[in-house]
């Protein structure tokens, strides 16, 4: 389907460069991420508790760090 759309030119900025580093047609890019963004999110579970997914390049959580911020000590 064709449509004429007004996209901010920062997303569309982005949609451009991934197309390109992908090989890709930006409609198809930006169709695929509207998608993304119109799936709920599954989070996984454990015992019951969601966990939260871990940011690229960040620092696992230790028990030392939990005991700090619990004491106010970090």
């Amino acid at each position: 389907m064709q449509m004429n759309l007004d996209i901010d030119d920062d997303v569309f900025e982005a949609a451009k460069k991934i197309a390109e580093s992908e090989e890709r047609q930006i409609g198809d890019v930006i169709s695929e991420l509207a998608r993304k963004s119109l799936t709920p999110l599954r989070w996984e579970m454990r015992n019951g508790v969601p966990l939260i997914p871990k940011q690229f390049g960040s620092k696992p959580v230790t028990i030392d760090i939990v005991n700090a911020l619990r004491d106010d000590e970090y």
